[in-house]
C-alpha cells in the first residue's frame, strides 16, 4: 500500500488545478512517512534484542510523523489567517489570492 501511495504522491505532485492547493503538502506527507516508515522498519530488525528501545524508536517515529503530517496541511493555512485575520480573501494558491 505504501508504494502505491508514494507512486500516486509522486504523479499527482504538479496537477494544473487551480482549487487543489494541498497536494504538494500531502506529497510530503507521504514522503515523510515513507521515510520514516523504513527507518523505523530497519531499526526494529537490528534491535530485536533491545524491545524496550525498539518501542521507544517506534513511538518517537510516530509521533513525528504525525507532527509532520499536520505541520504540512495546517501550518500554511494558518499562516495566511495571520496575515489576514479579517478573512475577506479566497486563497487559491500562493500566487492567486482574490478577494
Amino acid at each position: 500500500i505504501q508504494f502505491l501511495t508514494l507512486f500516486l504522491a509522486f504523479a499527482t505532485r504538479r496537477i494544473p488545478v487551480k482549487g487543489i492547493d494541498d497536494t504538494k503538502f500531502i506529497a510530503g506527507a507521504v514522503y515523510i512517512t515513507s521515510i520514516l516508515l523504513a527507518v523505523i522498519i530497519v531499526s526494529t530488525y537490528t534491535m530485536k534484542d533491545l524491545v524496550n528501545w525498539g518501542a521507544v524508536v517506534f513511538c518517537t517515529g510516530i509521533i513525528i510523523v504525525t507532527t509532520a503530517i499536520l505541520s504540512l496541511v495546517f501550518v500554511p493555512k494558518m499562516i495566511i489567517l495571520y496575515k489576514h485575520p479579517a478573512g475577506e480573501i479566497n486563497v487559491v494558491s500562493e500566487k492567486t489570492v482574490t478577494k
